[in-house]
């Protein structure tokens, strides 16, 4: 079950008490912040799948408040039945949240609610169907902050005003999913009540692979642009077709389409795989296409070559057979950003580079047994962590020379990349948990690493790269002298900083009520009796709204027990080391008690 509750502190004081589900409109809790942070143009909503409701929080007179918007409808098989949009690069945040409802006919309503402040909650309905919508999605599309940066990133993509409809003539959704569009940008742009465009989509075109030619940048009026298309595939036509949007010699944006029937029984997928490859796999046979390729492919004047032989010499020879094997894995756990990237079938690793595939790493035991997690970084070397059933995590990086040397050996081990910088995070019974920062010393890796604590790292709206941040319980001792450890602390991170902790000046009363001045470790509040936090996944969303969801152990009633709590902070928090009655860390959500 979940609960919404103020704070840790109140909830662990009161598990003696029974416990229900939990969750109040317009609730006032007696958490208190230091001061209203200031105003954000939207609304800080969020989704909770759990119970099917979508609700906003907000700072009033230093109190925190909560606000259920609506609820939705229940999804199965994986769909989703709401989804929040971020459409309008220049403002931060979600600007917009659409949900499925069901009226008393049974019938499925698609709903909108305009976040933007201004608008006070505006609510929109879109469409009433009769048909029965499983779920909703989007489609994404480059900013002009992909075309600048000239790489993937946390700001490099943005939603199409589009709700892409998934729909079965089974309410199980068990059955032949069919899809349809529903086009809000007439909303958008004249934020008025209007009619919406809605119209069927074609297999493929419902979920297409956003190709960005990131090669093509340039700036046209002041503005970042560059050219951009939809790569998609029919299985039942077994139709190709590439609809783009190409900057022309005059610098004018020019929408094109061209599609072509390709002779495959099999599947065909599409993923960008670099800044400049799509690898296109059917059945056993890889093909890594330039993406730019894509773009011109379809003009006369590039060749005498007839257009439909150049499209269909794309898939005249393979790059790569895995033979028999069509079980393909991509690190999707990294945006792309180099020309180069690695592929895993089986226990087998290959780096494409130099337009081929090269085998760096085997394994020959089953994938039942052993899993690997890989990191590539801009010079071609691999953080490889390797995962074996009965054994010890270990760690290994594979230099692009082709030589390995072992970083660290441990119970757990979990591994990162940000801004092109290795780090891992390592736990082991006897020594506790460690996180650590990878630098290349002498042509080889040495770790430095900070005790007591975890590096995560949250996915930041605002900024090409994910905010890292350190969770860390400080050494004390008890009144027999044992050695134990505090409670766990959110740390601003630095990595120059021995303990990893960032520092800032403080400023309180003292006994005699003068200013005191001191530097002190930049904290955002305690994780209170959890203990055993797991990262699963965080976002900023804005300036002062960010979540953390852990999963984490609690006691009740003596006994420990595993549950998913979800906690929010301030990430423009301006007091260092704030009371525990001031601390942003504020827990939100719990599931499972």
């Amino acid at each position: 079950m979940r609960a919404l509750l103020p704070n840790l502190h109140s909830l662990l004081g009161s598990l003696t008490l029974p416990l229900g589900i939990f969750f109040l409109t317009a609730c006032t809790t007696d958490h208190k912040t230091p001061v209203d942070p200031p105003e954000v143009n939207t609304y800080n909503a969020y989704i909770n799948t759990v119970d099917n409701t979508i609700s906003y929080y907000t700072i009033k007179n230093d109190n925190l408040i909560t606000y259920k918007l609506a609820d939705f409808a229940e999804a199965t098989n994986d769909f989703q039945t709401a989804l929040a949009f971020d459409i309008d690069e220049e403002k931060q945040g979600f600007e917009y949240i659409a949900y499925v409802t069901r009226n008393s006919q049974e019938e499925s309503v698609i709903n909108l609610f305009d976040l933007d402040k201004a608008n006070n909650n505006k609510h929109y309905v879109l469409a009433n169907l009769s048909s029965h919508i499983c779920g909703i999605s989007a489609i994404r599309m480059p900013t002009t902050h992909a075309f600048q940066d000239r790489k993937e990133s946390n700001v490099s993509t943005k939603h199409l005003p589009e709700i892409i409809l998934h729909v079965s003539a089974s309410t199980a959704c068990d059955g032949d999913i069919f899809y349809e569009k529903i086009d809000f940008s007439t909303l958008i742009d004249e934020d008025i009540y209007t009619t919406f465009e809605h119209s069927v989509v074609s297999e493929g075109k419902h979920d297409p692979e956003l190709v960005i030619d990131y090669d093509s940048a340039k700036v046209i009026s002041s503005v970042w642009q560059g050219n951009y298309g939809y790569l998609s595939y029919n299985n039942n036509s077994s139709e190709l077709s590439f609809n783009y949007a190409e900057i022309d010699r005059f610098n004018e944006i020019q929408t094109i389409e061209w599609s072509t029937q390709l002779p495959f029984t099999e599947p065909l997928t599409f993923t960008q795989v670099s800044n400049n490859k799509i690898l296109a796999q059917q059945g056993s046979n890889l093909f890594v296409i330039p993406t730019s390729y894509l773009f011109t492919v379809d003009d006369p004047t590039s060749s005498s070559t007839p257009i439909q032989a150049r499209i269909n010499a794309i898939f005249d020879t393979p790059t790569l057979t895995l033979n028999g094997y069509t079980n393909l894995t991509l690190n999707t756990s990294q945006p792309v950003q180099q020309s180069n990237f690695v592929i895993q079938v089986e226990n087998d690793l290959y780096l494409y580079e130099s337009d081929r595939f090269e085998l760096i790493y085997s394994n020959s035991k089953s994938t039942e047994d052993v899993s690997l997690t890989y990191r590539l970084n801009s010079t071609n070397e691999l953080l490889l962590l390797t995962e074996e059933t009965g054994k010890d995590d270990l760690l290994t990086v594979i230099y692009e020379t082709g030589n390995e040397s072992n970083i660290d050996e441990s119970e757990e081990i979990s591994i990162y990349i940000n801004d092109d910088t290795f780090h891992f995070n390592s736990y082991n019974s006897e020594s506790g948990s460690q996180a650590h920062i990878l630098t290349k010393k002498n042509s080889n890796y040495e770790p430095t690493s900070f005790e007591e604590s975890t590096l995560i790292f949250v996915k930041d709206m605002r900024n090409q790269d994910d905010l890292p941040l350190l969770i860390s319980s400080s050494p004390v001792k008890n009144v027999s002298g044992t050695r134990q450890l505090s409670g766990a602390y959110l740390y601003k991170y630095d990595e120059d900083k021995d303990n990893g902790r960032a520092l800032a000046q403080s400023s309180r009363e003292n006994e005699n009520g003068n200013k005191e001045h001191r530097s002190v470790d930049f904290s955002y509040g305690i994780f209170h009796e959890l203990s055993n936090l797991e990262f699963m996944n965080g976002s900023v969303i804005n300036d002062y709204y960010s979540f953390l969801n852990f999963e984490a152990t609690y006691s009740l009633e003596g006994v420990e027990q595993r549950a998913n709590f979800s906690f929010i902070f301030n990430p423009s928090q301006e007091t260092p080391d704030p009371d525990i009655e001031d601390q942003s860390l504020s827990l939100l959500l719990v599931d499972g008690m």
